[in-house]
């Protein structure tokens, strides 16, 4: 390959009507002479104020300078044809602000991708006027944003952002020998205690048929395996016993197959469990919730991958797991949206992720659109989509009420127009005068009472299974137990119970689902519910335990002991969880209401909508909000951030 340069800062600085500057071919590139430099570069560069992470090796041989310097280059792309001032200025300024990785400061330096041999003398003045000082002109096409070049070749540029909310567990960047291996890197910048994820350039990426994620830049919940890296599991026992993954979770490989681009591993809670507020955690940092008052819990084990949502605006989407609220809850929490897919049971390939009976991915997005794109490409659906399927009818449950006068207002006020976007009406159905009428066994108990330990007594038999091979191999390996968290071992403890009521809560589980199906969420019908949450990060919060409204002398004792919360209780996401149908949280709001006795003041809080549909539906219900949002509103997206919303569109 060959560059015809010439030097602007030359051109700039001669005088009359014929100006003097250099035109002459760049060094040859010579990939023998690459293979045998010793040099590696993997730093920090700063430029302007902005920190990046240049790559260790070059992307392309080409060498356009003699020097050992790193310089910084821009690449643009411009139409075919004759270059004139106003289309070169308009590909620059397009570029700059399609991308955040490329910045004004790369532009010293630009080469243009085209067949033309020279420019005029109108364009060469526009750039030498910018303070461009070297021009490349080459007719092969290395792609366009941002590079650093010097004699060692060309090297694509990944820009640096701290990690200020303890989002992720690191940052990865893909191999350039392989693009579905990756390789952590731990850099920091900016005077920041925190490590830093690094980014690629937007520019790097087309999106095509084959391709069509490209460039979407996600995070992936540390229980999934990414090639190259090491999965923590949440676990700094399970760190320390498994190296370097050799494979990546299927969940994760096929959003890398369709051209997404993985930027880090999210942070977890230990195995996709319950930790659920900050002296639970032992071995990670608990991630901070970046709403209202900046600690309102961050619940849920997919909480790194809600935080980073919420949190960092150059964050596309995060891939997650969900058992029975590990999405959807941090979705609440942090007011994103959050997608638990149709599942059918049956454990994905090459995952970590507990509770395979129950456990599905999903992801966590800010809008709707990546959310259907990414659910669309690279999420294994297992029902055939109906996605041109609309309800006829739509249910809310009386029991699912928020508690909160405004909550359920903003709450009716969105599904009654929902329903009439559908052209029926909203339903509102009893759970328990409707199970006292239609339930399938003679039991004196109520819906609630009857199936409130089912869930737990599954999962936490199956949590212990899952565990097995783990405690074996670090036995074996390190002749002691390992460390687990007190939530780890209380989900644990479930392998002591006897036999016959893990195979009583299988049966019903059976019959949750028939009963489910065809008295609440049949094949024509969705059910919404309202969510929110203002639960603080630093506190103990036993699940629906009423012990703490009798006797509050209790309260330390309870909050401070996992074994004595009460989980035993059943909640709305568990239909779902069981019964393997769809259910997405997207916010529809935010309300001022929220007295922080931490600020001191008043804060906005999000209010989340929850549908759930039956299997196979999933596609048609995320298009069917995604439509829903766009005409009737709030919008079909939130923003990261304090706010979900900006503060006009405070209800």
């Amino acid at each position: 390959m060959k560059f015809s340069e010439i030097d602007l800062a030359a051109f700039y600085r001669a005088s009359g009507e014929k100006p003097v500057f250099e035109s002459r071919s760049s060094l040859e590139s010579d990939d023998s002479d690459l293979a045998k430099s010793a040099t590696r570069i993997s730093t920090v560069i700063e430029v302007g104020e902005l920190s990046y992470l240049c790559e260790e090796t070059p992307f392309h041989s080409s060498r356009l300078s003699d020097s050992s310097a790193i310089k910084q280059l821009a690449s643009f792309i411009p139409p075919e044809g004759p270059i004139s001032c106003q289309s070169l200025q308009k590909v620059i300024q397009h570029d700059l602000q399609d991308d955040d990785v490329l910045s004004s400061s790369f532009l010293i330096s630009i080469v243009l991708f085209t067949q033309e041999t020279s420019l005029d003398r109108e364009t060469l003045g526009l750039l030498s006027s910018f303070g461009y000082k070297r021009l490349f002109l080459t007719n092969t096409n290395i792609g366009k944003g941002p590079f650093f070049f010097s004699c060692n070749g060309m090297f694509r540029v990944f820009r640096l952002y701290p990690d200020t909310h303890d989002a992720f567990v690191t940052s990865v960047i893909p191999s350039l020998a392989d693009r579905n291996t990756y390789q952590s890197i731990s850099a920091s910048a900016y005077g920041q205690r925190t490590k830093c994820v690094a980014v690629p350039s937007r520019l790097y990426f087309k999106r095509t048929k084959e391709l069509p994620l490209a460039g979407i830049r996600l995070s992936v919940k540390d229980v999934f395996h990414l090639k190259g890296v090491v999965t923590t599991n949440g676990n700094r026992a399970y760190e320390s016993l498994y190296g370097e993954q050799d494979v990546s979770s299927a969940a994760g490989q096929a959003a890398i197959d369709k051209g997404a681009i993985i930027v880090g591993k999210a942070i977890t809670v230990e195995f996709a469990g319950a930790q659920e507020v900050e002296g639970d955690w032992a071995d990670f940092r608990y991630p901070k919730n970046p709403r209202a008052d900046g600690y309102l819990r961050a619940t849920g084990s997919s909480v790194g991958s809600a935080c980073g949502m919420a949190t960092y605006p150059w964050l596309d989407g995060s891939l997650g797991s969900d058992c029975g609220e590990s999405i959807r809850d941090p979705a609440v929490a942090f007011g994103v949206a959050g997608f638990r897919a149709s599942h059918d049971g049956i454990q994905e390939k090459n995952t970590s992720v507990p509770c395979p009976r129950f456990q599905r991915t999903g992801y966590l997005t800010r809008d709707m659109k990546t959310l259907c794109d990414l659910t669309h490409h690279a999420v294994r659906r297992l029902f055939d989509d109906r996605e041109s399927w609309r309800p006829k009818r739509v249910v809310t449950i009386n029991e699912y009420a928020s508690g909160r006068t405004d909550v359920d207002a903003l709450f009716t006020k969105t599904a009654e127009k929902l329903t009439k976007f559908l052209g029926t009406e909203l339903v509102k159905v009893s759970l328990e005068d409707t199970w006292e009428c239609t339930k399938p066994i003679q039991t004196d108990k109520g819906f609630l009472s009857h199936y409130a330990k089912t869930f737990m007594t599954v999962v936490r038999k199956d949590y212990y299974d899952s565990g097995a091979k783990f405690r074996e191999d670090y036995q074996r390996k390190f002749d002691a137990a390992p460390f687990v968290a007190q939530t780890t071992r209380y989900l644990w403890g479930g392998a002591t119970e006897p036999p016959a009521e893990f195979e009583e809560a299988l049966q019903k589980v059976k019959e949750h689902n028939e009963w489910f199906s065809k008295n609440i969420v049949d094949e024509s019908t969705i059910m919404v519910i309202p969510r929110f949450s203002l639960d603080r990060r630093d506190e103990y919060l036993p699940r629906e335990s009423l012990l703490l409204s009798f006797f509050p002398e209790l309260d330390a004792n309870l909050r401070s002991d996992p074994w004595k919360r009460e989980w035993m209780v059943w909640d709305s996401n568990l239909h779902a969880s069981i019964g393997g149908c769809p259910n997405l949280m997207m916010p529809i709001g935010q309300l001022l209401g929220f007295e922080s006795d931490i600020s001191q003041r008043q804060e906005v809080f999000p209010v989340t909508l929850a549908i759930t549909g039956a299997h196979g539906t999933d596609l048609a219900i995320l298009r069917l909000i995604h439509d829903f949002l766009a005409e009737h509103g709030p919008a079909t997206g939130v923003q990261p951030g304090k706010s979900a919303y900006p503060d006009s569109m405070t209800f």
